[in-house]
């Protein structure tokens, strides 16, 4: 678009190191960007939850996960958002849990920089969940800035056998 962005946000699974952050940070900055946020995120697979509901004045499990997009702040840094879960059915009154197994594990999201609140950034990585066009799914449970090169990396893995050749990208997908 002919000029730099505003905001940068970089996702990750692994824990960004002090270097790392004044590299980024120090580089972007130059650049003209000030408004960066880097995130990592992973699975947490030790918090499962599911929802409750009222009936009759009385609180009673339900027979459900708790609803996709369901956020919960544990820090100033950290927060759990589940990416799978319950949604909307096309049938009114209804739910749809797809796959339908499971009590789904949200994502831990760690902040390590930046100045970007809680509900932007994680309605950024729900967003993120709904862009591999390359299934049929309603979406993913990883945010396709990790999604994708989690794909790559496990392609980059393949070419190992190949000798150093050299081939279009496209062929593997």
């Amino acid at each position: 678009m002919d000029r730099l962005p505003r905001r940068v946000v970089i996702h990750k699974r692994t824990p960004f190191q002090k270097d790392e952050i004044e590299g980024i940070t120090h580089a972007l900055t130059q650049a003209g960007i000030k408004d960066i946020d880097l995130i990592t995120i992973n699975y947490e697979y030790n918090a499962k939850f599911i929802a409750q509901k009222v009936y009759n004045d009385n609180i009673s499990d339900d027979s459900y996960p708790v609803s996709r997009g369901t956020c919960i702040k544990l820090s100033s840094r950290n927060a759990l958002l589940w990416t799978h879960g319950v949604v909307p059915s096309i049938r009114e009154r209804r739910r749809y849990y797809p796959g339908g197994r499971c009590i789904p594990a949200p994502l831990k999201i760690t902040k390590y920089y930046g100045k970007g609140d809680l509900p932007t950034i994680a309605a950024e990585i729900i967003g993120f969940t709904k862009m591999n066009w390359n299934s049929f799914n309603l979406y993913t449970k990883l945010p396709a800035t990790i999604d994708t090169s989690n794909t790559l990396a496990q392609v980059g893995n393949l070419l190992h056998q190949y000798n150093g050749a050299t081939y279009d990208y496209r062929y593997f997908i």
